[in-house]
């Protein structure tokens, strides 16, 4: 069966056998397997948690010599206060599909691939996952799943009993107040040329009595009670063996619910997409609805997003509140989570989803009703491209840069006060009027460029750095915006000195607002990393000041930069053209480099490893990547300046930058330089004649030709991967496998190899 669009198929009215059916046997059939329950309990104070527990299985896709690889997850929270523990173990024995599957998934981009590949080594999955070396028992007339002591589901015949003994305890007696309900069927993910669809079967028990016992990490254990759903769901398996690069990606929403008028209500939207654009393809949502009589209906149903949050971890965007509409059944209601942190990493590369505790209000027909339960959302998780992937950060960097340039009224003058730092103290505000002209002359002009957002990647380093040096990064949002609002204060002197008339594709700022104005506006935008380093919440006093000077560095590197840029390397051009000799021009162009790009993106990583509380050894090993990866993305600029970058959306036509923009204004690159020392004496006096007076635009068209030809441009690649390289491998040494380490892998390559790989698709 085949669907482009993700299908239901209405499942059987009854089994023939239903205790079979109600006991949730195992499927050895079925590629992938996976048990979950969703509790929502209350102790006798009062106090509410909610618990996931989630069993997945997978098969040995017809291997007889293989065995079934299991993973277990549990995640706790506790609603008065947030607070959430969440544990996960993988089986070497899955992990090596996830591996198998990783390898062969040509939808998936290259570089983050390799990267997977190469960090996750052996059969140890990655961090937030434990190797979990006990065999999982199974029972074959009835569910029994135990794993040692650390975990155990089993099927007593009226009730089913789980047990969690790990950082925390639980032992919970589940007793099923309705029959077991045959969800629809699920079809997904295929189309023409695609392979076959992803399908998927689900036993529902909706209304579970759940009481036991609960103890969290160094309390003492509370009796609990409250409700639960129980899913078990088998079919195809999701780590395809193979995937081509036009492969659609699946999302998913799946909200359970108990209402209190004795109503179970279970909404599946669902989707397939364009997972490098995130664009909807096709949808297809249905619902159960469970009466307290155990009556089972099923409708279409309708779900939109009111509110959403943006995970940093992962830059997905995960509904926090929306309206479910049954239509068929007159049940309106409005979700919304407990908790904004509800994100869970599953074992596949990328792979996230959000659970967690959900309330609801609405009507059912004429009747006001209220409920609780749980939330689900599967994300389309492909990184088809990467470079699309660290964009997705853009959203959020806008957002905090608001706080100092908010580009609307909203704010304005609390944003005002925070770019100016006058009134911020309790001191006279500025009158009405001069806060309107400031945002026309102080704001306007970097807010033009921010708007016009590039790919935002500094600010993804930023977060992915902290994210592999195994540190949430969402208390320290703000810090997001820091590097983009430097760069773009650079990008805006960098044009006014360079009398550039494009960027990104856009008149440069000066051309829009004039050269003072813009100047001074430049200027000014250096000191915001001031107002959003004070919204930190409780540093200690000599972090924050470790981060002050970290940012203070960062920009005296970047000015110490500009000035040799400026200054120019035309008597080191001289002595290159005379002696043939070219290594003291590379040297001051690799020098320029290192200044402008690498050491302000060092310092800017280094202040987040502060952060994070690393070690200075540790500190350093992150800089230093870094740092490589900065200048190694210079490189790349340089390489794309021959000819002009491509336009951010990939669709038009025109270069975003005018083609071989530096060698029209005489400036000297890291192209042109290693040219010098392979371009005969006749081409190289032309070279250097172009570079001391400019030229015209098809002129340098020209001698950009020669220089891609003369094999310039393949050795600045090889200078730049080695770069890359070589500063990999002491990281490497101090830290453990995870995704984002992968991604940070991943980041090196893109920064070395992204203009090469553009210039081969066009």
């Amino acid at each position: 069966m085949s669907h482009n669009n993700p299908q239901w198929v209405p499942a059987p009215s009854s089994a023939p056998d239903d205790a079979p059916f109600r006991r949730s046997l195992r499927r050895p059939a079925a590629a992938l397997e996976q048990w979950s329950i969703h509790a929502q309990l209350h102790d006798e104070m009062g106090d509410e948690y909610a618990l996931t527990l989630m069993v997945l299985r997978h098969g040995t896709a017809g291997d007889s010599a293989a065995s079934d690889g299991y993973g277990v997850l549990y995640v706790l929270t506790e609603l008065g206060t947030g607070r959430r523990l969440m544990r996960s173990w993988v089986q070497p024995q899955l992990w090596r599909r996830v591996r198998s599957a990783v390898e062969n998934d040509r939808a998936l981009d290259a570089r983050v691939r390799d990267a997977f590949l190469a960090t996750s080594t052996g059969e140890v999955p990655m961090h937030p996952h434990r190797l979990l070396r006990h065999p999982v028992t199974t029972a074959e007339d009835r569910l029994h799943l135990a794993v040692d002591s650390l975990m155990e589901l089993q099927d007593l015949d009226t009730s089913y009993r789980l047990a969690i003994r790990d950082d925390i305890e639980v032992a919970l007696a589940l007793e099923p107040i309705k029959p077991a309900v045959r969800c629809p069927t699920l079809y997904c993910g295929a189309s023409e040329g695609r392979g076959e669809a992803a399908e998927q079967n689900s036993m529902y028990l909706p209304r579970l009595n759940t009481t036991g016992t609960l103890r969290l990490p160094g309390a003492a254990s509370v009796r609990v009670s409250g409700l639960a759903s129980f899913e078990h769901k088998w079919g195809s398996s999701w780590h395809r063996s193979t995937r081509s690069t036009r492969a659609l990606d699946f999302t998913a929403l799946r909200v359970a619910l108990h209402l209190d008028d004795g109503y179970d209500v279970l909404g599946m939207p669902s989707a397939c997409c364009g997972p490098a654009t995130d664009g909807q393809l096709g949808a297809d949502s249905r619902a159960v609805i469970v009466a307290p009589d155990g009556t089972v209906s099923t409708h279409p149903c309708t779900w939109r997003t009111e509110t959403s949050t943006i995970s940093l971890v992962s830059l997905r965007d995960y509904p926090t509140c929306g309206e479910l509409s049954i239509a068929e059944a007159d049940l309106t209601l409005t979700i919304r989570t407990v908790t904004d942190r509800q994100e869970i990493m599953v074992p596949s590369p990328g792979w996230v989803a959000w659970t967690g505790p959900a309330r609801a209000q609405g009507t059912l027909g004429e009747h006001a009703v209220t409920g609780v339960g749980h939330l689900e959302a599967l994300p389309s998780n492909t990184l088809t491209d990467f470079a699309h992937h660290m964009r997705r950060i853009s959203v959020l960097v806008r957002t905090e840069a608001a706080l100092v340039y908010p580009g609307t009224e909203d704010d304005a003058p609390g944003a005002l006060a925070r770019l100016t730092g006058i009134g911020e103290d309790g001191g006279p505000a500025l009158d009405a009027g001069s806060q309107q002209r400031l945002r026309t002359v102080l704001e306007a002009p970097v807010r033009h460029l921010l708007d016009n957002a590039g790919h935002t990647w500094r600010s993804y380093a930023l977060v992915a750095a902290m994210c592999m040096l195994n540190c949430d990064p969402e208390p320290h949002r703000t810090l997001c915006a820091v590097p983009e609002i430097l760069h773009t204060a650079s990008l805006i002197i960098d044009d006014i000195e360079d009398a550039a008339p494009l960027r990104r594709g856009r008149p440069a700022a000066h051309r829009r607002f004039g050269l003072p104005l813009t100047l001074n506006a430049a200027n000014a935008a250096y000191f915001t990393f001031d107002p959003l380093l004070q919204r930190l919440p409780d540093l200690p006093d000599h972090t924050r000041l470790r981060l002050y000077q970290l940012c203070l560095s960062a920009l005296r590197a970047g000015h110490a930069g500009q000035a040799l840029d400026i200054a120019g390397h035309h008597d080191a051009l001289a002595d290159a053209v005379g002696t043939g000799d070219c290594e003291p021009l590379l040297q001051r162009v690799r020098t320029v480099h290192r200044l402008k790009s690498g050491m302000p993106l060092r310092r800017l990583v280094e202040a987040a490893a502060v952060l994070t509380g690393a070690d200075e050894r540790l500190v350093r090993a992150v800089g230093e990547y870094f740092e490589a990866v900065g200048t190694s993305y210079q490189i790349s600029d340089d390489i794309a300046d021959l000819r002009g970058v491509a336009p951010a959306d990939r669709s038009a036509t025109a270069p975003a930058k005018v083609p071989a923009e530096d060698l029209i204004n005489g400036k000297i690159t890291l192209p042109v330089a290693h040219a010098l020392a392979r371009l005969s004496p006749s081409d190289r006096d032309t070279l250097a004649s172009a570079l001391r007076t400019g030229t015209s635009p098809a002129i340098a068209q020209e001698l950009a030709g020669r220089i891609v030809a003369s094999g310039a441009v393949t050795a600045c690649l090889g200078e730049s991967r080695n770069l890359v390289e070589r500063s990999w491998q002491p990281l490497d040494d101090l830290l453990p496998p995870t995704l984002h380490k992968a991604l940070c892998r991943a980041l090196g390559w893109y920064a070395s190899q992204h203009e090469s790989e553009r210039a081969a698709a066009t």
